[in-house]
């Protein structure tokens, strides 16, 4: 199949062949099971929308080139290649990534804010969380598409071994909860 495959509806979708996917895998609303493997095929890009979820009931890892969203992904470990992408709306309304298993950022890896012209509207937020994993395996730096707006310096902090947090520092203060 080549193009995008897009999940909308709050159904359950149930995905059981090997896939060609080209454009990527994007889950709007509810769930997509990938049954077996290579529904996603390795490296694509995939994008689950707050309240939606990926779910793969074969453990087997796989691997993303990048994740957008604040959705949920179930059942295996994740590798991601290139990023794994958020907006600074999303995260600062409390919705972010959650990975049930691993989630393994290669080397050069990055987390990255889609819209940064709006950061300087949440410099009093302080620290939100911007993904969270089983466990967290790898660094990856922080990125914007664009440039940030204003003097405020924007970090990405390693909370524990399952949490990362993005924080805002203004001079010397650093706000993090």
């Amino acid at each position: 199949m080549g193009g995008e495959l897009v999940k909308r509806g709050a159904h359950a979708l149930y995905l059981h062949a090997t896939n060609t996917i080209t454009g990527g895998v994007a889950v709007e609303s509810g769930t997509l099971h990938a049954e077996t493997v290579g529904v996603v095929p390795p490296n694509t890009p995939v994008r689950v929308e707050h309240g939606a979820r990926l779910k793969f009931a074969n453990s087997a890892p796989v691997s993303l080139s990048t994740f957008t969203g604040a959705g949920n992904v179930t059942g295996c470990d994740v590798t991601v290649v290139n990023a794994v992408r958020a907006s600074c709306e999303d995260l600062f309304a409390g919705k972010y990534a959650t990975f049930a298993g691993k989630l393994t950022f290669a080397q050069g890896a990055t987390f990255t804010i889609t819209d940064p012209e709006n950061l300087a509207s949440y410099v009093r937020s302080g620290a939100v969380a911007a993904f969270t994993a089983q466990q967290v395996i790898g660094t990856p730096t922080l990125a914007f598409e664009g440039k940030p707006t204003g003097s405020v310096r924007w970090t990405l902090r390693k909370k524990n071994s399952t949490t990362y947090k993005f924080a805002a520092s203004i001079g010397t203060v650093v706000v993090v909860r």
